[in-house]
């Protein structure tokens, strides 16, 4: 019989794309993001001065970092849309088991278990979204088999995804559905029962869809919203798939219960609700720089009024708003209701008047100065050579400096 070790070494994970230009180091000179880089259990990423560099010569491909990143940064194939297609194709599923693909026993599990899925790569690039999904699927309970991880050289993922599966219950739990998701055998396992296995990206042919074969009766298939594009995209400003695909699963669950609060801040795909103070000047930098669009200035030139949007269900709380507000104006109010969070459009979080500058015609909020100037043209006139850098960005290079 293989070992873990071998059987790990012959299966097929996610191709894992980085773009750079995504990464929050990148587009934020403040982020202190290292999510990836901590969590990398083969040290492919690196962070330096330049930014997050990745190695796929030294991946592992255990897709962690597919689901982990705030801004999706990392591109590639975590499998779930394998394994709902899959879990779909099975007949009066009711427990569903996820195991290792490499697993060295996999032809027997926990007792209670109708059929196991085995993905295609490790584990742990399943985010909290794929457990949601299962839920959303209508399938009452998903047990993950963690017994193999003791034996297997990226074991210590083996935590990551114990997180991801909290994650999970923690935002079922407003459905009542915490309990869909548990983690079965983490140690070694006794008295197992057999039960069909089946590899993810090869789904059974189900007895209804034999039958329709040979009728005209449709054939059997899964939402297609559940069903995410992992792949790489140019879009600067779009949201994470692991995002994406939580936002698709909850929204086809019945309403939450009223009082229901998402769960606490994490580092990676958190949920928050921000605030705007009246400092506000109106500079639109916030929702320029947003990488997932959550934000959005609107202006109207007749009525020299705007006002600032907030869609609460397509922020991760990457914080790059709160660090580049030049007046700190940004902040956050705290953890939404679960319904706040879903809302489908955006709400108006601040509004207010604005001016325009005589010297760059830019649009801006607060009074003006005497010259009839923004703050940034007042203070570049006021320091025209550049001896001094605003109160903000000083506060930032003492706090480097510590």
């Amino acid at each position: 019989m293989l070992s873990v070790i071998e059987r790990f070494a012959s299966i097929d994970g996610p191709a894992i794309v980085f773009d750079p230009g995504r990464c929050l180091r990148a587009r934020d000179r403040f982020s202190t993001c290292d999510l990836c880089a901590a969590r990398c259990p083969a040290g492919a990423v690196r962070i330096g001065e330049g930014g997050a560099t990745f190695d796929p010569a030294a991946c592992a491909l255990c897709g962690l970092c597919l689901h982990l990143c705030p801004v999706g940064a990392f591109a590639g194939d975590t499998g779930a849309n394998d394994i709902l297609r899959c879990a779909a194709q099975i007949d009066d599923l009711n427990a569903l088991e996820l195991i290792c693909p490499a697993h060295p026993e996999p032809a027997t599990g926990p007792a209670g278990i109708d059929a196991a899925i085995a993905p295609a790569g490790c584990l742990a690039s399943l985010g909290p979204s794929a457990y949601a999904s299962l839920a959303a699927c209508g399938i009452p309970r998903v047990a993950v088999r963690l017994d193999a991880c003791a034996a297997c050289p990226l074991g210590q993922v083996a935590a990551d995804v114990r997180q991801a599966i909290d994650r999970a219950r923690r935002v079922l739990a407003a459905w009542d559905l915490a309990g869909s998701v548990d983690i079965v055998a983490e140690g070694p396992l006794e008295d197992g029962q057999p039960r069909p296995v089946y590899p993810a990206n090869r789904p059974p042919v189900s007895r209804r869809d034999l039958f329709r074969r040979f009728t005209s009766a449709p054939a059997r298939t899964i939402d297609e919203a559940l069903l995410v594009d992992e792949g790489p995209s140019p879009a600067r400003n779009r949201l994470p798939p692991e995002r994406r695909r939580l936002l698709n699963a909850l929204d086809r669950l019945p309403p939450p219960i009223p009082t229901a609060i998402c769960p606490a801040p994490e580092p990676g795909q958190a949920f928050v609700l921000l605030g705007v103070d009246d400092t506000c000047t109106a500079c639109g930098v916030c929702a320029k720089a947003c990488p997932t669009g959550a934000l959005q200035v609107l202006y109207d030139d007749e009525s020299r009024g705007f006002e600032i949007l907030y869609a609460p269900r397509a922020c991760t709380g990457c914080e790059t708003c709160l660090h580049l507000c030049d007046p700190e104006a940004l902040h956050r109010r705290r953890v939404p209701l679960v319904r706040e969070f879903l809302a489908a459009e955006p709400g108006r979080i601040h509004s207010g008047v604005f001016h325009v500058c005589e010297a760059c015609g830019a649009r801006f909020a607060g009074e003006p100065s005497a010259r009839g100037m923004c703050p940034p043209c007042d203070f570049r006139r006021q320091n025209p050579f550049g001896y001094k850098i605003p109160p903000r960005l000083e506060r930032h290079q003492e706090v480097d400096q510590d």
